[in-house]
């Protein structure tokens, strides 16, 4: 049997055609192929005007609407067909979904500061990449996966950044099959290949406040309160003793102590905005914890004791005032801050952030025998993997080395160094 002729052959059209006339014939043809090819994926009803003048209409998928479709109109039937060679054929280039999708993450309430981040790392990973202005039809599997390659390996980014970025790629395709523009995510069958780049866990010392540090710390804490009855000594001794986030702790309410346990429910955030193309930020207190979930923490001898001088200083205490004021008003994140800033110039010594306090906390119980679900929970984590990454060393040098001693002599036992004054 031969081989079929009903093959488009443009050598040949050219050959029995003549030149003035080739072009318009390929462009004929080409047009009612992309005709055909509409009518034949097109599902909706194409409907004519009623009147003279009126407009042919139909509709297209788009998820994103309440309906799941979403209308298109035309003065022509060839016009609304150009719309719809528009919609099937070509459409909206990667970067103009992007900022669609910006856009309605930010209609259903996306954080503005997640917005930011995401704009700023579409302008540095994808701005001036080879998928930015094709077609987000047109952009295959093959196509996305050497650009996501070439991406890990130009910015030699680590699994972690990668992650970050790539959030951004599923959220723009994953948009697009809501809107009924591809039927699915080129992004399930990419594949990274290259190596991301190889991240050390970081030195003790520098993530956590062992133990001559810790000592420094609360002693300077201590006479910082005694000298001024600033609050916001009192609040960062109560960080180190529970373990709390620092927009936690700036949200807390005497009504969250109950007895020997703190109920944490609420939280500081960082709103931002888009006001005339600039981010601007406003601290609020919101309703939930960062996980959206409320947890219980174990108050401690040395936590239960700051509590002690909070109601001993306002005897009358509502249950909806803050824990930690200044003139009235709730200290915030930034204020608790500054006082960690302060303690580490008088020191000399890098300053660590408040997160600090919270990975000290967990370390400091974990090296001393607290099984690590449990710290799990006093740090309202929900997944283990998040504790193990808060846990470091808390001793010095001296001290680890009497541990490690200790665990080859004949009678070791569990010891946990820590000053008895503190």
């Amino acid at each position: 049997m031969s081989k079929s002729t009903n093959v488009l052959n443009i050598d040949n059209l050219k050959l029995n055609i003549p030149n003035e006339t080739a072009e318009t014939v390929l462009v004929e043809y080409m047009k009612k192929a992309q005709l055909d090819l509409i009518k034949k994926v097109h599902p909706f009803k194409i409907t004519p005007p009623k009147k003279e003048g009126g407009r042919w209409q139909t509709y297209v998928k788009d998820l994103s609407q309440t309906s799941g479709r979403k209308q298109i109109k035309a003065p022509s039937e060839d016009a609304l067909y150009e719309a719809l060679a528009g919609y099937y054929l070509t459409g909206e280039t990667f970067c103009e979904l992007c900022c669609e999708w910006l856009s309605y993450l930010e209609s259903y309430g996306k954080a503005g500061g997640t917005l930011q981040r995401h704009e700023q790392r579409y302008e540095k990973y994808f701005a001036s990449s080879k998928i930015a202005d094709m077609s987000i039809r047109n952009v295959n599997v093959l196509t996305l996966e050497a650009e996501c390659n070439r991406i890990v390996t130009d910015f030699k980014l680590t699994r972690h950044e990668w992650q970050q970025a790539k959030t951004i790629l599923n959220g723009v395709f994953k948009y697009a099959v809501k809107k009924g523009m591809i039927a699915k995510s080129p992004m399930e069958q990419v594949e990274i290949g290259v190596k991301c780049k190889q991240v050390n866990k970081k030195p003790s010392e520098t993530q956590v406040y062992q133990t001559d540090e810790f000592n420094d710390l609360t002693d300077y804490l201590e006479a910082k309160y005694t000298e001024t009855e600033d609050e916001s000594f009192l609040a960062i001794l109560f960080g180190l003793y529970t373990g709390v986030r620092v927009g936690e702790l700036a949200a807390l309410q005497f009504g969250d102590v109950k007895k020997k346990r703190l109920h944490v429910v609420r939280e500081e955030v960082r709103r931002k905005k888009k006001v005339n193309g600039m981010w601007e930020s406003t601290c609020v207190v919101v309703p939930h914890t960062k996980t959206n979930s409320d947890r219980f923490v174990t108050l401690l001898p040395p936590a239960l004791d700051v509590l002690k001088r909070l109601k001993e200083k306002h005897p009358n205490y509502k249950s909806s005032n803050y824990l930690f004021t200044r003139d009235g008003e709730r200290l915030r994140e930034r204020q608790l801050a500054y006082v960690l800033e302060k303690f580490s110039e008088r020191k000399g010594k890098r300053t660590k952030s408040t997160h600090k306090m919270r990975k000290t906390y967990a370390s400091r119980l974990v090296a001393c025998g607290v099984p690590i679900e449990h710290v799990r929970q006093e740090l309202g984590h929900r997944y283990m993997s998040s504790t193990y990454e808060y846990i470091f060393n808390p001793f010095t040098t001296d001290e680890t080395y009497d541990l490690m001693t200790q665990a080859f002599s004949k009678t070791p036992v569990l010891n946990c160094t820590q000053s008895s004054e503190h």
